[in-house]
This record gives structure tokens, sequence and C-alpha cells, in this order.
């Protein structure tokens, strides 16, 4: 009796511990990359910016925007729309870029950066291009 009663408990233990791992592999959260792009802005490409991008995994998830010494902070990934990477954020700040993810951010150009208002939206610069 005391031996079958010794196999159960090691059981019991050998499944707990079995699910306890299970559950910390599953709330494992994915691994957050940063990376920053210097794009030349406006009809002349002679107007720098920098972004600077959040990802978990390969997805963009975030992103910051320093041009004419202002930063446009906490931009937030909204949905994907067509071929385009949207990120707002709660000012109103809105920057639209190429499709972008891990892999691609350095090589695609952006669209723009503008602030969406009751009247219309307001660009303050379009034609970012990566710098080489």
């Amino acid at each position: 009796m005391k031996n079958c009663l010794k196999i159960l408990s090691f059981a019991s233990i050998l499944v707990l511990t079995a699910c306890a791992n299970n559950a910390v592999e599953q709330t494992k959260m994915p691994e957050k990359t940063m990376k920053t792009v210097t794009y030349l802005c406006g009809a002349k490409h002679n107007q720098p910016m920098q972004v600077s991008y959040s990802f978990e995994g390969k997805k963009a998830v975030d992103a910051n925007v320093k041009f004419a010494g202002k930063i446009y902070a906490n931009m937030i990934r909204v949905k994907a729309k067509n071929d385009v990477t949207q990120f707002e954020n709660a000012d109103k700040w809105a920057w639209l870029v190429d499709n972008i993810d891990l892999d691609n951010v350095m090589q695609k150009d952006g669209m723009m950066l503008m602030q969406r208002t009751a009247e219309a939206d307001k660009i303050l610069v379009n034609y970012c291009i990566v710098k080489k």
C-alpha cells in the first residue's frame, strides 16, 4: 500500500511539473526588437526624419518619430490598410509607411506624417525615402 501511494505521489508531481512548464512556455512574450530608420522627406528629399520602430517578432507595433526638432511619440500601430502600415498617437498624429516588417524596414519608404483633425487631415511632411 505504501508503495502504491509513493508511486501515485511521484506521478502527481511529474504531471504538475509538466503542466507548470507548459504554462510558462505559453505565457512567453514575443521578443521585442528596436530599429531606427533615417528618412529624407519633402519634394527635394532634403528634410531629415528619424523613426524608431519597436517590433514584436517580425511585426511593427509602435513608432516614435523625430522631425524638425520635435518628437511625435507613442504612436501605436493601427490596423493595416492594403499595403500601408499606419501608426497613431493620442494627439491624432499619424505616420504612414509602406507595409513594413522586421526584415524589410530598412528598405521601405515612408509616406507622410500628418495630424488628423475634425476639419481635415493636415500633412506636416511627405515623400519620405530611406536615407542610403
